[in-house]
């Protein structure tokens, strides 16, 4: 995979850095079900999880970084590499090099994670929420936390989840969604190609993309809501043979294809539809691209 292999890269990288670095080794205590909040403007933040009730953060402060803030108490800790004021990325200097938080905690926090330019990663961190905002890096996830948000400008995201409700939202990179989800999907990006390939029956999925492609391969739940579209880019759509719901598709200027209903085509100008019912139709399937082709698969 592409954002392992780079995750890969940039720990070598930080590895030469680190020769000029601070190194970091701070301890602290942590409730069951803290808050945890983690802050790098550049560099890279890596979060694993261990047995152990506290936090440990390591890795190095960047040559000229004024110095790593942990501000709180065990409840709601707050974690921030400080770099030096003026100029840079919205207000935050860049007079500092990169920096590296290497981050143990327990499974069951709850964790957010800012950063502007840096690769993320996040192994095993089961809370009720997991938040991630970044600007430019890609961003690799293996959770079980409740609700996992991540929002991205820049950059790639892959996400493994055992989750209830995942959203990921990015501006250019591609998103690949994959795990046990058991209730809500919301994926968007403007330019990037989606994937998303989950075991649960899922209640609903919102994916949207204006310049990408869309895969999506689930099985829903009674009475579930899919909504999908794409505008420059093919969409398809794969559902077990037992899905139960009304399907309508349609695209302006690409082939639509269909496991099921008939598609009906205009005998004058573009474009092609289709409105069917898949079991006895108690839930909502609506799919729509206007420059690409449509593929609806039961298997």
């Amino acid at each position: 995979m592409k954002t392992s292999f780079a995750l890969a890269l940039t720990g070598l990288c930080f590895a030469t850095a680190a020769l000029a670095s601070t190194p970091i080794d701070e301890t602290r205590k942590l409730d069951a079900g803290a808050s945890v909040w983690l802050d790098n403007v550049k560099g890279r933040i890596q979060v694993d999880v261990w047995d152990r009730d506290e936090i440990h953060i390591g890795g190095f402060l960047g040559e000229g970084v004024e110095k790593l803030s942990l501000d709180g108490s065990a409840s709601a800790l707050r974690v921030k590499v400080v770099y030096p004021k003026g100029g840079g990325w919205f207000g935050g200097g860049d007079g500092g090099e990169p920096s590296e938080l290497l981050v143990k905690l327990p499974a069951n926090v709850e964790l957010s994670i800012d950063a502007v330019s840096a690769e993320v990663g996040v192994r095993g961190v089961a809370g009720r929420t997991l938040n991630i905002d970044s600007v430019s890096g890609d961003i690799e996830v293996d959770t079980g936390a409740g609700d996992v948000e991540i929002d991205v400008v820049s950059g790639d995201v892959t996400v493994q989840a055992q989750s209830d409700k995942v959203s990921i939202e990015s501006v250019s990179g591609d998103i690949e969604l994959s795990g046990a989800i058991g209730r809500t999907v919301s994926v968007e990006s403007v330019s990037g190609d989606i994937s998303v390939d989950t075991g649960e029956r899922l209640r609903s999925i919102d994916a949207g993309v204006v310049s990408g492609d869309i895969e999506i391969r689930a099985a829903l739940a009674s009475n579930a809501q899919v909504n999908a579209e794409s505008l420059s880019g093919d969409l398809e759509l794969v559902l077990p043979t037992g899905t139960s719901a009304r399907l309508k598709a349609s695209s302006f200027t690409g082939t639509l294809s269909s496991d099921a209903g008939r598609v009906i085509k205009p005998e004058h100008g573009p474009g092609s539809n289709l409105d069917t019912v898949l079991g006895d139709g108690d839930g909502d399937i609506v799919l729509e691209t206007f420059s690409g082709d449509l593929t609806i698969r039961l298997r």
